[in-house]
């Protein structure tokens, strides 16, 4: 990060490293307690470490942490004691050296949590959703996969690989300089992301509150913003009938909680706003769906549900592209996995018993000559 640059300027992550950097600044009275809300939601798996040997440091020094997250591994990691809230009610304190993870999440949602991913139904189809050949962007090259009905196909890397840029071609945001695109076997040249939603490309930002949402517009603006032409009079004037329809579908679709449409999306939980921008992203009945960190900041409940409807997708289906740096998140729910080094393609591994070591270790191999 230049010290010079306006925070406006940087991404989540050294936005969010900006801030952390800001608590740490010695002055004449030490503080005694440090908050953290959600603080690795946009770091990386080494940002992430470094913050924990801070916090270890802040607690031989006997300030006292209070650690708010939904990632469990960090949890068990770094906290003493647990508090669980559900539904605003607390459910549970306790020491963590009695407790698990599955204890953990048991609270958290109320319910046995069998297993953290659904299990994929069906055998993928034959019929390939989109193919690339060979492309170039300013920004990413050698790129070369494609995608069959039913499947996703997961980006992985270290940070800032090229696995935004990815999204960005695939959303016409940046132009091919090189190689071509062919969706449902034609040439596909996206003027844009209007152009993309219109061609049955949904996606899924990773920064909702950012690129996805207008906080302080209500649920059903939300919903139904990218889809006002389909629910229109004279192209002009909005149907309230089928606003409320469509918003009301989705939000059912996707379980949404809320009170009703006119809520304003920014009294909603992290995970309900996510939830909000999926059942945007499934109006259209998507044939390819974008997926960028689509978990991030979100409960475990939460997740769970997103998940299921990815499973629900590809059974239709969707196929679908999803980029996490929750390792078990990419091999629980994906099929086979492309790896990007210094922007440009590296591999595609297939998802057969592979481990987040197994997967992590790509990322520092030498590539062979």
């Amino acid at each position: 990060i230049n010290v010079e640059d306006k925070c406006a300027n940087l991404s989540t992550g050294d936005q969010m490293l900006v801030k952390i950097a800001s608590c740490l600044i010695k002055t004449n009275t030490s503080p005694t307690l440090y908050v953290f809300d959600e603080p690795t939601a946009a770091l990386t798996i080494q940002e992430s470490e470094k913050l924990f040997k801070v916090i270890g440091n802040l607690k031989k020094k006997n300030a006292i942490i209070l650690y708010v997250s939904h990632r469990m591994n960090e949890i068990l990691q770094i906290a003493d004691r647990v508090t669980v809230l559900r539904d605003g009610i607390k459910v549970l304190t306790e020491e963590i050296a009695n407790l698990s993870k599955e204890k953990i999440i048991r609270s958290m949602i109320g319910k046995d949590l069998s297993d953290n991913f659904p299990k994929k139904t069906g055998k993928l189809n034959d019929k390939v959703i989109i193919k690339v050949n060979n492309a170039y962007t300013k920004n990413i090259n050698n790129i070369n996969f494609k995608i069959n009905q039913g499947e996703v196909l997961g980006i992985s890397g270290l940070a800032n690989s090229g696995q935004r840029e990815i999204f960005n071609m695939l959303m016409g945001i940046d132009n091919l300089v090189k190689g071509n695109l062919n969706f449902l076997n034609q040439i596909y040249k996206p003027n844009g992301p209007k152009d993309a939603w219109k061609k049955l490309i949904s996606f899924v930002p990773r920064e909702r509150r950012r690129d996805a949402l207008i906080l302080k517009m209500s649920v059903k603006l939300n919903t139904t913003l990218p889809h006002y032409s389909n629910l229109s009079k004279f192209s002009f004037l909005t149907n309230k009938e089928k606003e409320n329809n469509m918003t009301n579908v989705l939000s059912k679709k996707v379980q949404l909680k809320y009170k009703n449409n006119n809520q304003s999306i920014y009294q909603l939980s992290g995970g309900n706003q996510q939830k909000v921008v999926f059942g945007r992203a499934l109006a259209s009945n998507p044939k390819l769906l974008l997926l960028d960190e689509p978990t991030r900041g979100v409960d475990v409940g939460a997740k769970l549900d997103i998940y299921k409807l990815i499973r629900e997708l590809t059974q239709n289906g969707c196929g679908i592209i999803l980029n996490s740096t929750d390792l078990s998140e990419i091999i629980g729910m994906c099929d086979r996995i492309l790896v990007l080094k210094n922007h440009e393609q590296y591999k595609i591994i297939e998802n057969f018993n592979l481990t987040t070591q197994d997967l992590l270790s790509n990322f520092y191999e030498e590539k062979k000559i």
